[in-house]
Order: structure tokens, then sequence, then C-alpha cells
């Protein structure tokens, strides 16, 4: 199993040029990055807005003008 993977690997170094294998491993973890940093960053501000509004709804108005100056 690790040996197809070993010749996958090589059969694709003998085929693409090495900085373009670089640069498709660097896009890729920039999307997995950003995807990650996306859903956690949603996350947080859901979890957030939904203590606000169960501890106190006054706070509503500012949670929603937080949530504007955090989608910057």
């Amino acid at each position: 199993m690790v040996l197809v993977k070993y010749d996958r690997v090589r059969h694709l170094k003998q085929i693409f040029p090495s900085h373009l294998i670089h640069e498709l491993y660097l896009v890729v973890v920039e999307t997995v990055v950003e995807t990650v940093v996306e859903l956690v960053v949603e996350t947080v501000v859901e979890l957030v807005v939904e203590l606000v509004v169960e501890l106190e709804p006054a706070l509503v108005p500012y949670m929603a003008l937080l949530l504007v100056l955090v989608s910057y």
C-alpha cells in the first residue's frame, strides 16, 4: 500500500516540475487554512450571539454592530 502511494508520488514528480508540485501544495494548504479559520470564526460568532441573546436581549443592537465590524 505504501509502495503504491510512493510510486504515484514518484510518477507525479516525473510528470510535473517540482515547483508546480510545491505551488499546488501551497494552494491546498492555503485553502484548508482559510476554510478552517472561516469556520472557527463563524462558529465563535454564532456562539457569542446566542450567549448574548440569552443573557440580555437589550445587547442585540450592539452585537449587530460587532458582527459588522468582524465581517471586515
